[in-house]
């Protein structure tokens, strides 16, 4: 057969024998450089360095865009315990969860007293946010914050063999430069192959740390995708178990519970009287940065599958999934759960009322 790259005539069906490139890695290589994934999830992507070779060089490398799964960001405290003037006080006879938060932080405004109500949670796979919604200690997030698919899963193992094909490449690199070295008498082309080579080795083991990070966070999700533990991370960095999960069955949504007494929770909007131009926030944990608070406005009610979402401009970041978006006042009027690939400044929110619909219990 003929090499789909160098176009060297062989018998040999799995690798070539002149450039010596494995076909069915530089296939998968070749269609996902053709196509790369965008993704809307949390999981952000990483782009690979592309490096120039120098002249010198034996082996022409060319590397696209390889997108690695991430998650489980690193999870960031920067708050203070101390109150601020002219902070609110606290509830009157408050007790538990609420009693506790308020104890690490008195909230000055509805933002920040939003704040208190908005969790962090990490899965075997991933992570994003959530919101107390009543004082029994439910939390409401989306669907896709707690589950992964058998798709999502293929593509990590894709993402592994990319990985895998352009360390390989980059090894063979090296090892060329290396013999070369030797028999260059140039003292500015010899300090330019060394610094090709330390360079290259730097990158190299980058991305195995990046393959095995990988490799691990696969062997995670196949452990315990059965059966997820979910943690609920709180403002004041105290962490709790779920001990109840819902799943909604027509919408991106899941209801989760803390065995906890009082928690602080978020009142309760209507997103149908919301205007075009209102200024709405969004709060959630966008690349593991806790509790952070980004603004826009309303830009539009859409329609998709015969589901309603509120359309804003505020940033709604991988990690901030499941997280509230609210009002001036901190009444929560949708869940934040998506954004349009490709675009900045175009994001989607679960009206609230579709998950007092969905969890009945909740209504009360």
């Amino acid at each position: 057969m003929k090499c789909p790259k160098c176009n060297h005539e062989q018998s040999s069906e799995s690798e070539c024998e002149a450039c010596g490139i494995v076909f069915e890695k530089y296939r998968i290589m070749q269609e996902r450089l053709k196509d790369p994934i965008h993704s809307v999830s949390d999981r952000a992507p990483v782009r690979l360095p592309v490096i120039p070779l120098p002249r010198w060089a034996r082996v022409t490398v060319s590397i696209g865009l390889v997108w690695v799964f991430i998650a489980g960001a690193m999870h960031l405290a920067t708050r203070s315990s101390t109150p601020k003037p002219g902070a609110s006080p606290q509830p009157q006879a408050a007790t538990g969860i609420t009693r506790q938060l308020y104890e690490f932080m008195q909230p000055g405004n509805p933002i920040e007293e939003s704040q208190l109500a908005t969790v962090f949670i990490e899965t075997p796979w991933g992570s994003g946010s959530g919101f107390f919604i009543d004082a029994d200690c439910r939390i409401i997030t989306n669907k896709h914050v707690l589950t992964i698919s058998e798709e999502d899963i293929q593509g990590l193992r894709q993402e592994m063999l990319l990985l895998d094909y352009v360390i390989s490449r980059k090894q063979r690199s090296i090892e060329d430069a290396e013999g070369t070295a030797p028999f260059v008498a140039d003292p500015k082309l010899s300090m330019e192959i060394d610094d090709y080579i330390q360079k290259e080795q730097e990158d190299s083991a980058s991305l195995a740390q990046q393959y095995a990070e990988l490799k691990s966070r696969i062997a995670a999700i196949e452990e315990n995708r059965d059966n997820p533990s979910y943690t609920v991370i709180l403002y004041d960095d105290s962490t709790y178990t779920a001990t109840e999960v819902t799943f909604s069955d027509t919408h991106d949504l899941a209801l989760l519970r803390l065995d906890q007494k009082e928690c602080p929770c978020l009142k309760k909007g209507q997103s149908d009287a919301l205007k075009i131009g209102q200024s709405v926030f969004t709060i959630g944990n966008p690349l593991g940065l806790s509790h952070t608070v980004t603004s826009g406005i309303v830009s539009g009610k859409r329609s998709h599958d015969d589901h309603a979402y509120i359309q804003t401009d505020a940033p709604i970041n991988p990690g901030n999934s499941g997280g509230p978006l609210i009002d001036e006042t901190g009444r929560v009027v949708g869940i934040n759960t998506m954004v349009l690939s490709d675009s900045e400044g175009i994001g989607f929110a679960i009206p609230i009322e579709a998950a007092l619909d969905e969890f009945g219990e909740l209504k009360n």
